[in-house]
């Protein structure tokens, strides 16, 4: 049986992200218990990656994956996109490869999708997902 979660006060909104000269843009979150930052890459400004504050995790994207442009949406709409799959996965213990087949943000796990049919790591998901959020909200801005 799927953990409903039904408290989202983590998922933050553009409003909190942040100005660092040297790093570029920061956008932090919540997820089971730990914070994480998402960093834009410093010499190829397309690329976000995660590391929560003990360095324990990570996850790289590129940020015109997420562009709303190339999703032929609005950016209001694929911040919406994206939230909403934020909570799908979010909701799902644990996330089977169909979850992600079968999902409208499927185009965004192609490398999960080559595994084999079973589990997938739900972390790796709802964290991808997040970087996702923050590069749409970084090239919406631009």
């Amino acid at each position: 049986m799927s953990k409903i979660i039904t408290n989202f006060d983590d998922f933050l909104n553009e409003e909190n992200l942040n100005e660092d000269t040297i790093k570029g843009y920061k956008y932090h979150f919540s997820f089971e218990g730990k914070k994480y930052t998402i960093h834009q890459g410093t010499e190829d400004k397309t690329i976000f990656g995660i590391k929560d504050k003990d360095g324990e995790w990570s996850v790289m994207t590129k940020g015109n994956l997420f562009d709303p442009k190339s999703n032929d949406m609005e950016d209001k709409e694929f911040f919406e996109f994206i939230q909403r799959g934020i909570k799908f996965f979010n909701v799902r213990n644990p996330v089977e490869i169909d979850d992600v087949k079968e999902c409208e943000w499927r185009k965004f796990f192609d490398y999960e999708l080559k595994k084999k049919p079973g589990r997938i790591n739900k972390k790796y998901v709802v964290l991808k997902m997040h970087c996702g959020k923050a590069a749409a909200k970084w090239l919406a801005k631009h």
